[in-house]
């Protein structure tokens, strides 16, 4: 009988009972499975990485340093997972020792079993304290998730744990170390900078030392010394003595001058006007005034008397002796002057020589440095560039070793971890459900296959047909290709098959499974059933 859709709707409608008991059997194995398997839990702490966040003291001229900010974010996740951020959680909650996370964890019955039969002992009495740490370190690492919120920057950090108390602190602890290793590295690599600027600088020190040293070895071995701003004293001193070389020569010529002046009267004799001019010159003494006031004094009396006595008056005679006395005097007063602007203009041309002739000395002791002075103009110039460079680094180094140390976060929790009230495994009413359908559909298959494989059954048992002996005998169905039982079994089908130049060809296995198939069709569809 052929199997078609009504065929197999009347197959369910008589074993529905054996669909139903497979799916029933079904769910409620699942539902004991969900019961007896220990829930895990799921708890996430959500953290926000900024990776554009500067420095409170960062130049904000420079480029920021995060490059592409994706990679960054990705870069962040990996290192969460890492054992850096991992290995400080294990030994802070000590897990080593926790059932669930510890090196051995709670052995199930059947371990249990095992190591009270053949007397094993526990692999953590033998293993050392390390390979304990990373093993639970692993299993951290295995109940971790660590994912992008799509394309922000915000980062989930779950864990999954048979205690929701536990998942939400692991994960919340995993956080905190994920920024205490943040800050810890910001920290260390401050540190780091400042050790190596500090031996820049030890060496930049030993090198200004050693240049500043041959400076002043230069100058002692070519008398090239300097005092501070001034330059080199050789420089110094020539500007010095043309300054006093300048000042001596106008000093010559005053006293020329006035050596002159005093010659020009005395050789005119002494008269009132010729003291007039010599009181009057600048440096004029004060017996010179004196003497010009009596002789001034004595010349008005004589000529007042001139006009009211005669020439033989004794008083007359007195008046003009004293007109000659002072005179005397006043010409003994200007030849000594004389004689004094002469001795002071010889020196000053004295001092002008001897200045020229040190001036002298002095440009050729310039002249014979200049080839010095280019060199020590060199070795000035690199201790100078030295100089520098090692007061830029050392205010450089200050201002790091101050300023580093505010810090600014550029990731910070955004939501903390809260302990679950759903497990995330089981999903009991999804377990359940599924298991239902696949119950459906496996007893669906049992009651339709066990109806074909009675069918084959009852078909394989039937007595041939005389015309299979005929068909046989006739040649329609090789005797070669078909044994006498297969033929007694088999042989009208067979011979049908056998009429059929399309499966003539096939093996003699296929041909016999086939001509079985469609005996019990016919019979099942030909008699009808008594138990229906």
């Amino acid at each position: 009988m052929p199997i078609d859709i009504h065929a197999i709707a009347t197959i369910l409608r008589r074993r529905m009972w054996l669909v139903l008991a497979t799916a029933f059997l079904l769910a409620g194995l699942t539902a004991g499975f969900t019961l007896l398997v220990s829930p895990v839990y799921r708890a996430a702490t959500l953290v926000m990485i900024d990776p554009s966040v500067r420095q409170p003291f960062e130049n904000p001229n420079i480029a920021s340093r995060s490059g592409n900010e994706s990679g960054v974010i990705d870069s962040q996740v990996a290192l969460i997972s890492s054992d850096t951020v991992l290995r400080p959680v294990v030994r802070r909650f000590n897990l080593v020792e926790d059932e669930e996370f510890g090196a051995e964890g709670k052995p199930n019955l059947l371990t249990a079993l095992v190591r009270a039969l053949v007397h094993i002992e526990p692999a953590d009495k033998a293993a050392s304290e390390t390979q304990r740490e990373n093993k639970s370190v692993m299993l951290l690492g295995k109940a971790l998730s660590v994912k992008r919120e799509g394309l922000t920057f915000v980062v989930s950090i779950s864990v999954e744990s048979k205690n929701p108390q536990k998942a939400a602190q692991l994960s919340q602890a995993i956080a905190d170390s994920f920024l205490s290793d943040q800050r810890r590295q910001k920290e260390t690599s401050s540190i780091e900078v400042t050790e190596q600027i500090d031996k820049r600088l030890i060496g930049l020190r030993e090198r200004l030392h050693k240049a500043e040293l041959a400076v002043q070895q230069f100058k002692q071995e070519n008398g090239l010394q300097s005092t501070g701003d001034k330059g080199l004293l050789v420089n110094q001193e020539l500007g010095d003595l043309n300054s006093q070389l300048t000042e001596a020569r106008a000093e010559v010529a005053e006293k020329k001058a006035r050596y002159n002046e005093i010659s020009a009267v005395m050789k005119k004799g002494i008269s009132p006007e010729a003291i007039n001019g010599l009181s009057t010159s600048q440096n004029s003494s004060q017996t010179v005034s004196r003497l010009r006031d009596q002789y001034t004094a004595a010349v008005r009396q004589e000529a007042n008397l001139e006009a009211q006595l005669l020439p033989s008056h004794p008083d007359l005679i007195r008046a003009k002796a004293q007109v000659k006395r002072i005179e005397g005097l006043l010409r003994a007063e200007t030849k000594r002057i004389a004689d004094t602007a002469r001795i002071e203009y010889d020196v000053a041309r004295e001092r002008v020589a001897n200045l020229e002739s040190e001036v002298n000395s002095s440009v050729s002791k310039s002249n014979v440095s200049d080839a010095a002075s280019i060199r020590l103009r060199a070795l000035e110039t690199e201790a100078e560039t030295t100089r520098s460079l090692y007061q830029n680094i050392l205010g450089r180094a200050k201002e790091i070793a101050e300023l580093d140390q505010v810090i600014a976060p550029s990731a910070r929790v955004i939501a903390p971890a809260q302990p679950p009230e759903y497990p995330v495994w089981p999903k009991k009413k999804l377990l359940v459900a599924l298991a239902a359908a696949f119950g459906l559909l496996l007893g669906t298959a049992l009651a339709v296959g066990g109806e074909v494989i009675r069918q084959v059954s009852a078909s394989l048992r039937r007595e041939p047909a005389p015309a299979t002996y005929a068909a046989t005998k006739e040649g329609l169905l090789p005797r070669d290709l078909v044994p006498d039982k297969d033929v007694a079994e088999n042989g009208e089908m067979l011979a049908v098959l056998n009429s059929i130049p399309r499966l003539r060809h096939l093996p003699e296995a296929d041909r016999k499974a086939v001509a079985a198939i469609l005996d019990a069709l016919d019979e099942y569809y030909a008699e009808p059933d008594p138990h229906h």
